[in-house]
C-alpha cells in the first residue's frame, strides 16, 4: 500500500518523458492580488517576521491592481533579514533565468536595504548558494524595477524567490517575475484563468482514462462519463500522457479533474497536477489510497516507481568472485569493527548486516575500491531485510573522507536497487575540508570505499534488524525512466514530538494510520452533500482501505491552517456507528493550493460506482455537484471563545469564492443553546473572483441560556440553494456551572470526584494548537462528552503562557475549557503554568501565572494543576545557573580551599566567584559532577515548591504536581522526578519507553508512604507507518496491548490515575497518537483502555502500606555514572515485580518516614550513602527488619572509601581488598559460584549467575552462604533482632536477581501472592479496597497461554490468560466476586467465563456474587465465542453503548446460558446479559455500573 521510495524530489528535472511548455512568468500570484486567508502574506507566499515588524500583503500604494507586499521594520527593531518568499518549481540547474520586480522604499536605512534574491537549496533544505539583485534600495524611492540573471547551481532541489528588507524602514514589492533567459521582459501574470462575469458552463470536467495498473479498485471512466453527460456536464477523458501535458490539463480548460484510478497515478503528471491544483483546479479521487503509488511505463508496462529497477544487463560487478564478500567489515556505535558475516543469498553468498538491538548506527563497510569507471553514474545492489519497511542507508566515501549518501526502503523480498550518483547528498559528519559546497557532488574518480548502514535517524532504536546485500555493481544512471517521487502525506519528515511533517506541497489526504475496520456500508453526513439524509450504500463485504481524513495545517507542527476538512460520507458498521470517513473534502484557502477543493476516498476493495448502482450514481453526482459549486466556508469563529453575559460574541466566518467570476452569496446564522434557537440573522455579500471575504455579525451574549455552549451555525446559499454549512461554538461564562463541576479531592493516596476514592482514567484533550479549529469549544464539548460516556474522568490540557488581560483570546480559550470540563463531570488537569529556572526572581515571576490561574478559577473545584509538561534544565545555559551554583557551593564548602580538597583536579578556578556549573561528565568519583548534578536537582525542587506556594496563596486547596518525562536526564540535561516531586501533592511521570520498564519507572516515584501516590500523566504510541523510525512507533496490535498493560499496571501498583496521549488525533497536523482518529472513529486501543476503566471502577481503593520497601540509592544516583545506577534501580524493581509481592519505594534520604508495616528493605548498590541514611537502615535491622544489600556500602558521600566500618557493623564482614574499582563491574571476576550450605537461599544465590564480587571480604560474625572462586559472594548476618543478606556482587548492575529476591522474601516470612505457577513472566498486583474489598490483577508477559491459580483471595480463583493479556478478579467487602477478566475464569472449580478472547464481566447488581448473578455486563475485546455458563437459559443480550449519558441499544438477541457468537461490531460494544423480562432495565443498569463507583 505504501510508496517505498529512496528519495524525495522537491525539484524534478525536465527532459524526462517530454518537455513542458512553461508560462513566461514562473512566479505565482506575482502581484499579490490573490489571498483567500483573512490576513498574512498573499497566496503562495510565506513571510518571516519578528515582534513589531510588519510583513504581509497590503492595499496601499500598489503598482498594479489593489495589492502589493509590504515589509516595515520600525526603528528600534533588530537589524536583520526580514523576508517574504515563494518556492519555485520548474527551475532547472544550469539554465539561465532572470528575476525582476518593482520595489519602492520609504526611510530605509541601517542595513543592506530592500532587494530581491534567490536561494538554492539541496534536498535537505540546506542552502547551497544564493544570488541577490545587484540593486539594493535605501532611503526613499518610488517604484523601481530591479532585475538580476541567475542560474541554479548543480545539486539544487529547491529554489526560493525572496523579497528582502535588511535594516529599518518600509519596503513595498509588486509585479515580481522570473522567466527563462538572460533579459527581463515586460511583467505579465502567470495565472491562466480569466475573470469572467458569469459561469461559462455547468462545469468543465476531465476524467483520467488509461490502462493504469489496478492498485486498489478503480471505477470505469466510461460509466462515470455517461453519468456526467446525462446530468448535463461537459466531460472529456484524458490519457496519462494528456494528464502530463500542461497544455491539456490546466485550470483554464477544466474546473474539475476526476481520478477514478485507485492508488496509481502517472508519475510524469505530478508537476502538471500540482500546477492545476495551484491554479484552483478541483479534484475528485477514489478507488484506493490517493496518489500512493506513482507509476511509470517500463518496457511498455506500467510499474510503480517503488518497483522500478535498472537494466541489470548494463551493470558491471564492482566486486568479483571471492572479493564480493572478503574484506568487508561491520561495526557501529560502541561496537568494534569485525569481519562481516556471510550467508546464502540469491546467487551464492551474500553479506549480512545485523544488530540485535539498534543503538545509534551500525555499518557494513567495503574494502578499498579505487576509482570507478568513467561512465559509472549509479551504484546498484541487490538487498532484502528480515522484515518489511527497513531503511538502508548507502554511501560512498572518497579519498579525502567526504561522504555522499542516500537511503532505500527494503522489504523481505530480494530487489535490485539503484543509487544515482548525481542524487547522492553530502553528509557533513566527516573530516574532509572544503567539500559539500555549492555545485559539489560525489566524484566517482575519487571513490575510496562504500558502506551500507542502519541508523536511528531512520529506524527505531532498541529493535533488531538484519539486512542482506549482494551483487554490488555500477552502471549508467537509470533516471531516464526511473523517478522517485512522493506525492501524498503517507511519509514525511519525523518530528521527535511524534508529528509527521510531509513536504509543504504534499497532497495531504487520507490517513495511513487509519485502516477501515468493520465498515459494511456508507451513510451520508446530513447536509454535507445534496443527498437525502437517509441515503446509504451497503457493501457486499467489509470495506477496506483508509479513512478519508486530511491534514489542514501547512506542513509542520503548530503551522497555520491551509484548509478546512469536512466529512461527506461515513463508513459505518452494522449498527450505523462511524468506523471511518468514506469520502471527505479538503477546501484550501491558503498554502500551496488556495481555492482548490479535493473530494476523496481511501476505500480500496470496492467499486463504489458500478454501472448498476443507483446509490453509487447518486453519490458520484452529489460529489461532483459539491465541487462544481466552487464556494465554501472556512474559519468560523467568535471574537472570544468564552464570553461574559452582555459581551459581543462577534460571530464571523470567511466565504471563499474559487470561481473565476465575482459572486453574490446569502449567509444565514442560527444561534442555538442546546436544542433551543436563540436567534437568527442573515446577510448578503459579494465575493470577488478567486478570493474570500469575512462575514461578520453582532450578537450580545445572553445572561442565562439553557445551555452555556452556544452553537453558531452558518449556512451559505447561492440564491436559495444551500451550498455549504459550518458550525463553531462559544461558551457563556457561568461560575455557578463551574462550581457544580466534579469535586476534585485527594486523600490517602487516591482521588475522589465526589463519590469516594477511585482510580481515575484520563487522557489529553488539548495540546496548544491556536487555530480556529484547534480552539473550537464545539469540538471540545464533543470530546468531553465522549470521554464522560467512556468513563474517562481526567482530561489533561496544555494551558500555556501568562494569563495576561481578561479579554485576551488565549485566556478565554482556557475559560471555555475549564467550564466545559465541569459541565461533563471531567476533572481538568491544567498544565503549563511555569518553567524551571535557577534565578529566584524568574521563578517568582513565573509562579504568578499559576497563582493567577488559581485566583481566576478558585470557585471551580473540578481542576488541578500540572506545573509544566516534562520540565528540564540545560546545565549552565543561563547565567543564573552559575550564580546560584556558587551560592550552593559556599553553603556546602565555605571556602575555595575546602572546595579544592573535595574536587581535587576537577577544580580549575582560583576563587569561588569564578566557578561555573558544567555538564555532568567525568569519572564515578568526580565531585564536581556530583555537586553540579545535585545542585540542579535541588534547583528544580525549589522551583516546584515556590510555584506550589504561589498557587496555594491564591487557593489553599488546589492540588499541584508536575509531569516529568521518563528517566533522569544526563550530561547537560537536568531533570529529577524524585527530588523535584518531594513537595508535590502527588507524583506524576510520563512514559514512552520499553513496556518492561514502565512499572519500575512508576515505582521510582512512589511516595505513598508520604501520602503522595504515583500517576502517569502521559503514555502512548503511534501506529502510523510514516513514523516507523520514531521511538514510540508500534503496530496497532502492540499499541493496544500497551494500553491494556499500562492501565492495569498503574492501577495494580497503587497509581492514582493514568492518562494517555491523547484522546483524538488533531485534524490540523499529522499527530497520530489518539485513541480516536481525527474523524472520531475509535482505534483498536480505545476499547481495551475504556473497558479497563470500567473494571477498576468496581472497587474503592485504599492504600495499605506493604511489608517490602525498595530503597532508592539516592546518594549514588548523582554524578557522571548516573545511568548505570538508574538501570540498576530498574533491574532491582523489575526483579521484585517478578516475585509477586506488594512493594513500596522509599528514598534513602527519607527513611525516617518508613511506615511501621515495613519488614523488609531491598537496597541495591548503595555504595556511598550518607551517615544518616546508613544509621536509619542499621536501626531498622536492629529492630527486627530484614535487609538485602548488594555491591558495597563502604564509601562516604564524597565517593572515598572511608566507611569500611559499615561492612563489619551491618554485614558482619571485614574489608580485605578491592577487586575492581567502584562500579567497574568485571563479569566472572570471582570464578564459579558455589553454595557453602544446603540452605535454599545459598543454593539459589550460587545458581543465580552472580560471580563477580566487587570487594574481597572475610566474615567476622556473618555466615558465608556462597563463594565465587573462594571469595565470599553472599553472607547472612544477624544484627540485633534482624538480619542482613549481603551480596558482594553488585547484582543489579548487570542482572535481575529475581530468584534471589524470591527466596530471600520467603525466608523473611513475607506473604507473597499464592500464585501457581509462580513465574517471573507473570505480573501479579493486589489493590486493597474499603472495608476489606480487594482487586487482584494479573498480566501475562509471555507469548504462551497461562492458567494461573490464585489461592489467597477471598475465594480461590483460576484465570486463563491469553498471550500478552490481562486478567483480574474483584471482590467486594463481603468476599463476593463482583468482576472478572480473562479468557476463562474458574472459582472453586466452577467455570464462570469462557471466551475466545479476553473479556471483562461485571455483576450489574450490588451484593450479588457472579456465581449467582442473573444480570451482568460483558465487555469483550475481540470477536469469537463468549459464554457465561451460570446465567439462565432465558437470558437475553442487550448490545449497545452509552451516548450522552444514556444507554443506546443496537440490538437485543437471545443469549441462553450467556452464550454469544460475537462479530466485530458486538465485540466493540457493551453487552448487558439479563433475564428476558428485565431487558429494558439492563441498559440503565449499565450506565450506573460502568460510569459510577460500586458501593
Amino acid at each position: 500500500m505504501c510508496a517505498r521510495l529512496p528519495l524525495v524530489f522537491f525539484l524534478l528535472p525536465l527532459g524526462v518523458g517530454q518537455a513542458l511548455a512553461l508560462p513566461t512568468n514562473l512566479v505565482r500570484n506575482s502581484s499579490f492580488e490573490q489571498r483567500f486567508a483573512a490576513s498574512g502574506a498573499a497566496d503562495f507566499w510565506q513571510a518571516r517576521t519578528a515582534p513589531g515588524v510588519a510583513n504581509h500583503r497590503a492595499d496601499d500604494a500598489a503598482l498594479d491592481g489593489r495589492w502589493c507586499h509590504i515589509i516595515e521594520a520600525p526603528l528600534g527593531t533588530e537589524v536583520t533579514w526580514f523576508i517574504a518568499w515563494q518556492v519555485m518549481e520548474e527551475l532547472v540547474p544550469g539554465r539561465t533565468y532572470t528575476l525582476s520586480g518593482f520595489v519602492s522604499t520609504a526611510g530605509v536605512r541601517d542595513g543592506h536595504g530592500a532587494y530581491l534574491a534567490v536561494n538554492f537549496l539541496d534536498g535537505t533544505g540546506q542552502r547551497l548558494a544564493f544570488t541577490d539583485s545587484v540593486q539594493h534600495l535605501t532611503g526613499d524611492n518610488g517604484w523601481t524595477r530591479t532585475e538580476q540573471a541567475f542560474s541554479p547551481v548543480p545539486g539544487t532541489r529547491r529554489v526560493e524567490l525572496c523579497m528582502v528588507l535588511h535594516g529599518h524602514g518600509v519596503a513595498r514589492f509588486d509585479c515580481v517575475q522570473v522567466e527563462e533567459g538572460g533579459t527581463a521582459t515586460p511583467w505579465s501574470p502567470r495565472e491562466g484563468f480569466t475573470v469572467t462575469a458569469e459561469p461559462t458552463s455547468r462545469g468543465r470536467i476531465a476524467i483520467l482514462s488509461d490502462d493504469l495498473p489496478s492498485i486498489g479498485t478503480p471505477s470505469d471512466p466510461r460509466v462515470l462519463d455517461g453519468w456526467l453527460s446525462d446530468a448535463g456536464y461537459s466531460a472529456e477523458r484524458l490519457s496519462a500522457d494528456g494528464l502530463a501535458d500542461p497544455g491539456q490539463l490546466s485550470a483554464s480548460r477544466y474546473d474539475l479533474l476526476i481520478l477514478p484510478c485507485g492508488s496509481a497515478f502517472p508519475a510524469l503528471a505530478a508537476d502538471v497536477l500540482r500546477g492545476f491544483l495551484r491554479d484552483a483546479g478541483n479534484v475528485l479521487v477514489f478507488g484506493g489510497y490517493p496518489f500512493d503509488r506513482p507509476v511509470l511505463r517500463q518496457n511498455g508496462t506500467w510499474v510503480p516507481t517503488s518497483e522500478l529497477t535498472p537494466d541489470e544487463a548494463s551493470l558491471r560487478p564492482l566486486f568479483a568472485g571471492a572479493a564480493a564478500t572478503e574484506g568487508w567489515t561491520i561495526g557501529g556505535r560502541g561496537i568494534g569493527r569485525v569481519p562481516a558475516p556471510v550467508a546464502p543469498g540469491r546467487q551464492g553468498a551474500c553479506l549480512v548486516l545485523s544488530t540485535p538491538s539498534l543503538s545509534g548506527w551500525v555499518t557494513l563497510d567495503s574494502p578499498q575500491v579505487g576509482p570507478l569507471p568513467g561512465d559509472a553514474a549509479c551504484t546498484a545492489f541487490w538487498a532484502r531485510a528480515d522484515q518489511d519497511d527497513v531503511w538502508l542507508h548507502f554511501e560512498w566515501r572518497e579519498h579525502d573522507q567526504s561522504r555522499w549518501r542516500t537511503k532505500v526502503l527494503l522489504t523481505r523480498q530480494w530487489r535490485l536497487y539503484a543509487a544515482p550518483h548525481g542524487l547522492l547528498e553530502y553528509w557533513k559528519d566527516n573530516p574532509s575540508k572544503g567539500r559539500g559546497g555549492p555545485g559539489d557532488g560525489f566524484r566517482a574518480e575519487n571513490a575510496d570505499a562504500l558502506a551500507f548502514g542502519l541508523t536511528g535517524e531512520s529506524l527505531q532504536e532498541g529493535r533488531p534488524y538484519t539486512v542482506y546485500v549482494e551483487g554490488v555493481s555500477t552502471g549508467q544512471d537509470p533516471l531516464g525512466e526511473y523517478l522517485n517521487l512522493t506525492l501524498n502525506s503517507h511519509f514525511g519528515a519525523i518530528n521527535m514530538a511524534t508529528f509527521l511533517e510531509p513536504p509543504r506541497d504534499a497532497l495531504s489526504i487520507c490517513d495511513a494510520s487509519a485502516p477501515l475496520t468493520d465498515a459494511i456500508g456508507l451513510a451520508a453526513v446530513p447536509g454535507a452533500l445534496p443527498l437525502p439524509a437517509t441515503w446509504t450504500l451497503p457493501a457486499r463485504a467489509p470495506l477496506g482501505g483508509f479513512s478519508a481524513t486530511a491534514q489542514t495545517a501547512q506542513g509542520h507542527a503548530g503551522a497555520p491552517l491551509k484548509a478546512r476538512w469536512a466529512p461527506l460520507v461515513r463508513a459505518v458498521d452494522r449498527y450505523g456507528r462511524t468506523r471511518g470517513t468514506a469520502f471527505g473534502v479538503l477546501y484550501h484557502f491558503a498554502g500551496e493550493y488556495p481555492g482548490s477543493s479535493w473530494a476523496f476516498s481511501g476505500i480500496d476493495n470496492a467499486d463504489l460506482f458500478e454501472a448498476s448502482s443507483q446509490a453509487g450514481r447518486e453519490l458520484f453526482l452529489a460529489l461532483v455537484a459539491r465541487l462544481a459549486d466552487r464556494a465554501f466556508l472556512f474559519d468560523a469563529t467568535a471574537a472570544l471563545r468564552c464570553v461574559r453575559p452582555g459581551e459581543d460574541v462577534a460571530p464571523s466566518v470567511s466565504i471563499a469564492n474559487s470561481s473565476p467570476w465575482e459572486r453574490r452569496f446569502a449567509l444565514a446564522l442560527t444561534v442555538r443553546s442546546g436544542e433551543d434557537v436563540l436567534t437568527k440573522a442573515s446577510l448578503e455579500l459579494s465575493v470577488p473572483a478567486r478570493s474570500s471575504e469575512v462575514a461578520r455579525f453582532s450578537l450580545v451574549a445572553p445572561g442565562a441560556p439553557p445551555s452555556d455552549l452556544l452553537t453558531l451555525a452558518f449556512q451559505l446559499y447561492d440564491g436559495e440553494r444551500p451550498i455549504d454549512s459550518l458550525e463553531t461554538g462559544v461558551v457563556v461564562w457561568d461560575e455557578d456551572r463551574q462550581a457544580h463541576g466534579p469535586q476534585v479531592e485527594y486523600e490517602d493516596c487516591y482521588f475522589s470526584l465526589g463519590a469516594g476514592p477511585e482510580f481515575l482514567m484520563g487522557t489529553q484533550i488539548y495540546w496548544g494548537n491556536q487555530t480556529v479549529t484547534g480552539t473550537d469549544p464545539l469540538r471540545w464539548d464533543g470530546q468531553l462528552r465522549a470521554m464522560a460516556d467512556s468513563g474517562i474522568r481526567v482530561a489533561r490540557s496544555f494551558m500555556s503562557g501568562g494569563l495576561g488581560g481578561a479579554d485576551e483570546p488565549p485566556v478565554r480559550h482556557r475559560d471555555a475549557l475549564v467550564q466545559l470540563a465541569a459541565d461533563h463531570g471531567v476533572a481538568l488537569f491544567y498544565s503549563n503554568v511555569s518553567w524551571p529556572s535557577t534565578d529566584p526572581s524568574v521563578v517568582a515571576e513565573r509562579a504568578q501565572v499559576g497563582r493567577g490561574a488559581a485566583e481566576r478559577y478558585r470557585h471551580a473545584p473540578g481542576w488541578f494543576i500540572d506545573i509544566v509538561n516534562e520540565p528540564h534544565m540545560r546545565i549552565g545555559e543561563a547565567e543564573s545557573d552559575h550564580v546560584a551554583f556558587r551560592q550552593y557551593l559556599r553553603a556546602r564548602y565555605g571556602t575555595i580551599d575546602a572546595l579544592r580538597e573535595a574536587w581535587g583536579e576537577s577544580l580549575h578556578e582560583t576563587s569561588l566567584d569564578e566557578v561555573h556549573v558544567t555538564p555532568v561528565t567525568g569519572t564515578w568519583s568526580d565531585r564536581r559532577a556530583i555537586d553540579a548534578h545535585r545542585f540542579m536537582s535541588e534547583s528544580m525542587r525549589r522551583w516546584t515548591a515556590v510555584t506550589r506556594d504561589a498557587i496555594r496563596e491564591a487557593d489553599p486547596h488546589r492540588l499541584v504536581s508536575v509531569g516529568h518525562l521518563q528517566g533522569f536526564g544526563g550530561g547537560d540535561v537536568a531533570l529529577d522526578p524524585i527530588i523535584a516531586s518531594r513537595d508535590m501533592d502527588f507524583t506524576n511521570r510520563h512514559y514512552y519507553g520499553a513496556m518492561g520498564d514502565y512499572a519500575a519507572e512508576l515505582m521510582e516515584i512512589d511516595m505513598r508512604h508520604l501520602g503522595k501516590a504515583p500517576s502517569t500523566g502521559e503514555f502512548g504510541a503511534t501506529s502510523h507507518p510514516g513514523l516507523r523510525a520514531h521511538f514510540v512507533y508500534q503496530p496497532e496490535a502492540e499499541a493496544s496491548w500497551r494500553y491494556v498493560f499500562t492501565a492495569h499496571t498503574c492501577f495494580g501498583l497503587g497509581g492514582a490515575f493514568v492518562a494517555n496521549w491523547h484522546w483524538q488525533d488533531p485534524i490540523e497536523d499529522i499527530f497520530p497518537c489518539g485513541v480516536l482518529l481525527a474523524d472520531g472513529a475509535p482505534r483498536d486501543r480505545f476499547y481495551g483502555y475504556r473497558n479497563a476503566g470500567v473494571l477498576f471502577r468496581q472497587i474503592r481503593p485504599r492504600y495499605r502500606a506493604p511489608e517490602v520497601f525498595f530503597v532508592i540509592p539516592t546518594s549514588h544516583r548523582f554524578g557522571a555514572r548516573q545511568h548505570e545506577i538508574e538501570k540498576a534501580m530498574v533491574r532491582g524493581l523489575c526483579s521484585l515485580l517478578g516475585v509477586h509481592v506488594e512493594v513500596g519505594t522509599v528514598d534513602e534520604e527519607q527513611l525516617d518516614t518508613l511506615p511501621s508495616a515495613a519488614r523488609v528493605l531491598i537496597w541495591p548498590v548503595p555504595y556511598c550513602p550518607s551517615d544518616e541514611a546508613y544509621a536509619r537502615v542499621l536501626e531498622f535491622v536492629r529492630r527486627g527488619g530484614a535487609l538485602c544489600l548488594s555491591g558495597d556500602v563502604s564509601y562516604g558521600p564524597d565517593r572515598r572509601r572511608t566507611r569500611t566500618r559499615r561492612l563489619e557493623e551491618l554485614c558482619g564482614v571485614r574489608f580485605v581488598a578491592e577487586r575492581y574499582p567502584n562500579i567497574e563491574y568485571h563479569a566472572g571476576e570471582g570464578g564459579e559460584a558455589r553454595a557453602e550450605t544446603d540452605d535454599p537461599l545459598a543454593r539459589t544465590i550460587a545458581a543465580s549467575g552472580l560471580t563477580a564480587p566487587c570487594i574481597e571480604v572475610e566474615p567476622t560474625e556473618s555466615q558465608v552462604l556462597a563463594r565465587a572462586g573462594g571469595v565470599p559472594l553472599a553472607v547472612l548476618n544477624r544484627v540485633g533482632a534482624g538480619r542482613v543478606l549481603y551480596l558482594t556482587d553488585p547484582a543489579e548492575l548487570h542482572s535481575e536477581p529475581v530468584n534471589v529476591f524470591r527466596v530471600f522474601l520467603d525466608s523473611a516470612g513475607v506473604r507473597r501472592h499464592a500464585l501457581t505457577p509462580d513465574l517471573d513472566t507473570l505480573r501479579s498486583h493486589r489493590v486493597a479496597g474499603e472495608d476489606g474489598a480487594v482487586a487482584h490483577v494479573l498480566l501475562n508477559l509471555s507469548d504462551a497461554t497461562q492458567r494461573v491459580e490464585v489461592a489467597d483471595l477471598p475465594q480461590p480463583v483460576a484465570i486463563h490468560l491469553a498471550p500478552r493479556s490481562a486478567g483480574a478478579a474483584v471482590f467486594d467487602r463481603r468476599g463476593r466476586l463482583v468482576a472478572m477478566e480473562g479468557t476463562r475464569v474458574e472459582v472453586s472449580g466452577r467455570v464462570l467465563l469462557r471466551a475466545d478472547a479476553p473479556a471483562i464481566v461485571i455483576a450489574l447488581d450490588d451484593d450479588v456474587d457472579l456465581r449467582d448473578a442473573r444480570r451482568v455486563v460483558a465487555l469483550p475485546s475481540a470477536p469469537g465465542v463468549l459464554e457465561l455458563p451460570t446465567l439462565d437459559a432465558a437470558t437475553v443480550a442487550s448490545v449497545g453503548e452509552i451516548v450522552g449519558g444514556h444507554w443506546v441499544e443496537h440490538e437485543r438477541i437471545p443469549a441462553a446460558r450467556g452464550r454469544l457468537n460475537l462479530d466485530l461490531a458486538m465485540a466493540h460494544s457493551w453487552i448487558a446479559m439479563v433475564p428476558e423480562d428485565d431487558a429494558r432495565d439492563g441498559g440503565r443498569s449499565i450506565v450506573a455500573r460502568c460510569l459510577q463507583l460500586r458501593r
